[in-house]
């Protein structure tokens, strides 16, 4: 979705360089004292200011074109603040999530949960801006806001909203909830769920690292695996979300094995979400007939259906995938606007 407040049906391009001269040019004319109050001390319309300032303009209807959409911030300066901060409060949810997840330290699971609160945050900010648009978009005249909230009101309709939150609670809700609600008698959010009943579910799932720990986060999940294995019995159900995350790839691998083969032996099933390919193909080749793998569908450009399929481990888990559809905020993966005209690959 894109604004083009500053031209008719294109971006400006914040990539370009400034003019030649411009040091001169803003020294000479004192541009500083300008940049500055059009800024206000905001950091990002100080880097935006001067970039467009000095990028001047050579067709008469271009400049008519930002006159009116000048003209129409002028005539309703709240609703255009209530936009910004908006816009301004979507990035700050970016930067508090980001220290949550996203690293290379952390686990899939981690990550997928981290992405899933981003979203969601995300979702809140467009219906924000989709009220804004509702509320006010008889008000404006000009070509450029009109626009902008004409697409803000198409694409974020209430069709893409229900879609969007529909793909949330998917990703939100877990198997072990609609065996806890079958149990009880309850019915279950699903079209269908058949299974068998169990004597007792556990569940050893990834953790936050508690920073009031004396010990570190392998420690904590052995001891409570510990814990799980002095009360589970033969007929119940173990759920394990990746599992073993405090340690390296090898070794976390291998404790899963092992506590997996003792729970199986035991006559427990056992369903466990791992990103250790290690772990998994290791049980393809050993447990093949007893083992039932389940796989996300990625489709060949990399779109998902949010269904399971049965199909054997791969050793990536497309996780670059989610990373671009958010963004690709790191600046090392930021690509250079593309000039007009330009085609993208």
């Amino acid at each position: 979705m894109k604004a083009y407040l500053l031209y008719p049906g294109r971006d400006f391009d914040f990539a370009a360089g400034l003019p030649a001269g411009h040091e001169d040019l803003i020294q000479d004319l004192e541009l500083a004292t300008l940049l500055k109050a059009m800024a206000a001390a905001d950091k990002f319309l100080s880097e935006v200011s001067v970039k467009v300032l000095l990028a001047s303009l050579d067709d008469p209807a271009a400049i008519r074109y930002r006159q009116q959409v000048l003209a129409d911030c002028l005539a309703h300066p709240e609703v255009i603040r209530q936009m910004y901060a908006v816009a301004a409060d979507a990035l700050e949810d970016k930067r508090h999530l980001w220290g949550g997840y996203g690293g290379t330290y952390q686990n899939a699971s981690s990550n997928l949960s981290g992405a899933v609160s981003h979203l969601e945050a995300y979702v809140a900010r467009l219906r924000q801006l989709r009220q804004i648009a509702d509320d006010h978009a008889g008000t404006f005249g000009s070509e450029g806001l009109m626009a902008l909230f004409g697409t803000l009101q198409r694409e974020l309709d209430d069709a893409y909203f229900e879609e969007i939150s529909d793909h949330l609670k998917q990703l939100r809700f877990r198997a072990g909830v609609a065996q806890l609600m079958m149990q009880c008698g309850l019915f279950v959010t699903a079209q269908a769920y058949q299974a068998n009943v169990t004597r007792g579910i556990f569940t050893h799932f990834i953790r936050e690292e508690d920073t009031g720990m004396t010990s570190g986060r392998l420690d904590d999940e052995l001891r409570r695996m510990s814990v799980i294995a002095g009360q589970i019995t033969p007929g119940c159900l173990m759920l394990f979300n990746e599992s073993f995350a405090g340690t390296n790839e090898r070794e976390g691998s291998e404790i899963a094995c092992q506590i997996v083969r003792a729970l199986l032996d035991a006559q427990i099933k056992v369903f466990y979400v791992t990103h250790r390919f290690g772990f998994a193909d290791q049980f393809r080749r050993q447990h093949a007939p007893t083992t039932l793998f389940l796989r996300a569908e990625r489709q060949p450009d990399g779109s998902r259906n949010y269904k399971l399929t049965v199909k054997d481990p791969r050793p990536t888990s497309f996780g670059e995938d989610l990373y671009y559809r958010l963004g690709g905020w790191l600046e090392e993966d930021k690509a250079p606007t593309p000039a007009a005209g330009a085609a993208l690959p």
